[in-house]
């Protein structure tokens, strides 16, 4: 018993142990993008300007929130001076004290908001509007009196059919929270010009609020629109996290169902980190009953922590749910090597690795030879436990697909299907900012 005490300790504070560092350099930049979220947390007390989440939420079983959330990253100048033509759905770059000067804080003045319905009030229309940001909420209260009656009549139809669409802090009212979360999503495609989002499943051990910082990183470096799907892992404990999984499991199941039906022809990507890799297996086994659902563009298990003796068998019903399917492992990773330890430790007669780890994926080569899975090793970019941001960003702009011709990458084809990826000389490829890789 005292060993598995220790053990667990252990392994939550690897877990839980921020695998960035910040930037000494004083002149930083605000750097704020909106994170569409799904969660069942619980409300908890204001954090700065947006709601936060706290513990899992027990009942009812499809207990869920739906919301949008400004997530602000500090940048360094240099990294400031290579985000040009930033996505214009509710993205903006400004220095970190002309916000404060205007704020107080480094919130932005974005507040929050519950969203209503489109007659809500002329003040919604305006405070959008005032931000450069289209608003479907808008209604002729400033007409003339001979447009008043019909104005009226369009803005109480609207009101039944149409949610309001925005990028601002908000937590979607009830009513129309599903319905609020796909208007949003499809006006940022709209804007980006780009029919594709993705779905994004975080690891364990970390709150809302990490979990946030981890989907901007993604959504930064690939420019497409987010959804996070917030589970109610439990902060700092590894033990804890585990036993919120099934409860979570089954309300993203559903989730996924839902936005499958309501988006048939964009691209979907189902991108997931460490633990969080285990929600998305579960949900292909779970959806071999659903032969009617599309497939996924992309399938990204990243550093997985799950068992590679199981995934063996496992991953069959993977492939049938996405088009692409790869893995990012690594040799040098700490905590899918920590894991794999634990369980040996408790286990000696168990040999098999996490699927995260390199040495693993030999395993996955013959699995479904007209399909196969592609393995990305990623052992020479020393990222410790952080999801290969710019390597997905690539996959998704390269149809699922390695480049021949990145930039700052080299991609080299090893035995089977194992293809090395290893950083450009001089070349600067993954951000590490100073809080969007967790807490």
């Amino acid at each position: 018993m005292f060993r598995l005490i220790v053990s667990l300790i252990i392994l939550t504070v690897c877990h839980c142990c921020p695998a960035w560092a910040a930037s000494s350099d004083a002149e930083h930049k605000i750097l704020s993008l909106p994170i569409l979220y799904v969660t069942d947390r619980a409300k908890a007390a204001f954090h700065g300007d947006h709601q936060d989440f706290g513990v899992q939420m027990i009942e009812p079983v499809d207990a869920l929130y739906y919301g949008c959330q400004q997530v602000k990253v500090k940048v360094t100048p240099s990294e400031a001076e290579e985000m040009q033509n930033l996505p214009t759905w509710g993205w903006s770059l400004r220095n970190e004290k002309d916000i404060k000067a205007v704020t107080g804080s480094a919130g932005g003045g974005v507040t929050l908001k519950a969203s209503k319905a489109a007659t809500s009030t002329a003040e919604t229309a305006s405070t959008e509007k005032s931000t450069g940001e289209t608003s479907t909420t808008e209604t002729s209260t400033t007409e003339t009196s001979t447009t008043e009656t019909s104005s009226t009549e369009t803005s109480t139809a609207a009101a039944k059919s149409e949610p309001e669409i925005g990028f601002q802090n908000q937590v979607f009212d009830k009513e129309h929270d599903f319905q609020c979360l796909v208007a949003s999503l499809r006006k940022a495609m709209e804007i980006n010009k780009r029919r594709e989002f993705i779905i994004f499943v975080h690891g364990c051990c970390i709150g809302f609020e990490g979990s946030m910082n981890q989907a901007a990183a993604l959504e930064e470096a690939t420019r497409i629109p987010v959804i996070n799907y917030a589970w109610g892992s439990v902060r700092g404990n590894y033990g804890g996290s585990t036993m919120t999984l099934p409860r979570s499991q089954e309300r993203f199941n559903n989730l996924v169902r839902r936005l499958l039906k309501e988006f048939p022809e964009e691209k979907i990507t189902l991108a997931g980190n460490s633990v969080g890799n285990m929600m998305i297996v579960e949900y292909c086994l779970e959806t071999c009953e659903h032969s009617e659902l599309r497939k996924f563009d992309n399938i990204i298990l990243s550093r997985a922590d799950m068992d590679a003796f199981a995934f063996k068998t496992q991953v069959k019903h993977v492939l049938r749910q996405g088009k692409h399917v790869c893995l990012y492992v690594a040799k040098n990773d700490p905590q899918i090597n920590l894991s794999g330890v634990l369980r040996w430790f408790f286990n000696p007669s168990d040999r098999s690795e996490r699927v995260g780890n390199s040495r693993s994926a030999a395993q996955f080569s013959g699995c479904q030879p007209s399909q196969p899975v592609v393995v990305y090793d990623v052992s020479a970019l020393k990222l410790k436990h952080i999801m290969p941001h710019r390597a997905v960003s690539e996959l998704l702009n390269n149809d699922g697909c390695a480049p021949d011709d990145s930039p700052v990458y080299v991609y080299t084809p090893e035995k089977d299907n194992v293809v090395r990826i290893v950083q450009r000389p001089g070349k600067v490829a993954e951000r590490q900012f100073a809080n969007a890789t967790g807490e």
